[in-house]
């Protein structure tokens, strides 16, 4: 009798084990599938994965900075270029005002102001992901 009952725990720890097996071996094939899907939409191109969006995706315009001389002069061509935190597409557009009234629609602003003062300048970018605006202040000299 000592023996059958060993025989029936061997028994059972055998099925045991197999199942654990089965158990484990799915796991891994459901790990591989999910696995394989992302990277099969990732290569479409039509999703975005956190901070950097897959190639070919449209991706909201953000101004992080725009470059201009620290000294500007009266009536002398001055060039504002606009540094963004990520790539923007060809669907972008740009409009760029000065104290309110809209004087350019490329993506860098080249102006000469014609007299001395403080001038509000701000650049609204836009595409199909959304809209960025940046304001800042200027100050011309004779």
């Amino acid at each position: 009798m000592l023996f059958a009952l060993d025989k029936r725990k061997m028994n059972l720890l055998y099925h045991i084990q197999q199942r654990t097996k089965a158990t484990l071996a799915l796991g891994i094939s459901a790990f591989v599938i999910a696995l394989s899907l992302i990277f099969v939409f990732a290569t479409r191109g039509d999703y975005q994965f956190g901070e950097n969006a897959v190639k070919g995706s449209v991706v909201e315009p953000d101004v992080r900075m725009i470059d201009y001389p620290h000294v500007i002069h009266v009536n002398k061509l001055v060039v504002f270029s606009p540094f963004y935190e990520k790539e923007i597409n060809k669907e972008s557009t740009f409009e760029w005002k000065v104290d309110g009234q809209v004087i350019s629609h490329g993506r860098n602003l080249t102006y000469a102001f014609e007299e001395a003062g403080t001038y509000e300048i701000s650049l609204l970018t836009s595409n199909g992901a959304g809209s960025d605006l940046e304001n800042f202040s200027i100050d011309v000299v004779k």
